[in-house]
């Protein structure tokens, strides 16, 4: 069922879905209410105060949840809905209770006539918070972040469902599409000067904004060594506490290279 507004999200729903996904065998939830909310360009977020029939069951579960809706008509709908309904379960079944340091979800829907979805995830933890800080994420943390991107990597590597039943096939299309996008976003940042670059970093990224070697291009093509990617890991997709670290905002994976991830790590999260 697709759920446009948190009115639809009441306790007994919220009960039954949680009861279903094995995640409340026990008591139940007593209260609903949204005490935030947050529209972006793709997505209105509500955040859901819960409150449970056993104060136990809120040491295990969360006092708050995200309801994410996105906005009919929106390209990505239907992907971060796939990730929670496919591609993290798989991941569960293969590495059990080891912490994969992404938010939980626990409901993912897409209707394909209203070409609309809405996922609904843990909210932030009290012990988490968003780095804002200039500096870099902890060596721990950086450690946890690289640890789930190689059992994300690892586990679809070469899948023979990617662009099969797991997203879409690669096409000299959708390529080159992608080229030119990434082009169109190196001239905006070119054009914005709020970066001074030196010009030999101007240099270097001319020939390469827009490009790809053919050999390359080729193995997407074939589907040669590829896996599942994240592809968006900048600093406001990371949650971090003392001891771990969470990943946000999966509406964006895509099967691709591994080191695609690392990369985009660098200039964020490194100090240099």
């Amino acid at each position: 069922m697709l759920i446009t507004s948190p009115d639809q999200i009441t306790p007994e729903w919220l009960t039954d879905k949680l009861r279903d996904g094995g995640y409340l065998p026990y008591f139940r939830v007593n209260d609903v209410r949204t005490i935030d909310t947050h529209r972006s360009p793709t997505a209105t977020l509500y955040t859901l105060r819960i409150r449970y029939s056993d104060a136990g069951v809120a040491r295990k579960m969360p006092e708050s949840m995200i309801l994410k809706v996105y906005k009919a008509g929106y390209a990505n709908a239907d992907k971060e809905v796939t990730f929670y309904n496919r591609i993290l379960p798989a991941m569960r079944e293969r590495y059990g209770d080891t912490d994969l340091f992404v938010v939980e979800g626990y409901d993912a829907y897409y209707d394909v006539g209203e070409d609309q979805s809405h996922i609904l995830i843990e909210g932030m933890p009290k012990t988490f918070k968003k780095h804002f800080e200039p500096t870099p994420p902890t060596k721990r943390h950086m450690t946890q972040i690289v640890d789930v991107l190689a059992k994300m990597h690892a586990y679809w590597w070469n899948d023979a469902r990617l662009g099969d039943t797991i997203g879409l096939a690669m096409t000299e299309d959708r390529i080159n599409k992608a080229l030119d996008q990434q082009r169109e976003v190196y001239e905006r940042f070119v054009s914005d000067g709020t970066i001074v670059m030196q010009p030999r970093q101007r240099e270097i990224l001319e020939l390469v904004a827009g490009k790809m070697p053919s050999k390359r291009k080729q193995r997407l093509l074939e589907r040669e060594q590829v896996t599942i990617i994240h592809s968006n890991l900048i600093p406001d997709n990371f949650l971090y506490s003392h001891h771990a670290c969470r990943l946000l905002d999966w509406k964006d994976w895509l099967f691709g290279y591994g080191m695609y991830d690392v990369a985009h790590l660098l200039p964020f999260s490194w100090d240099h």
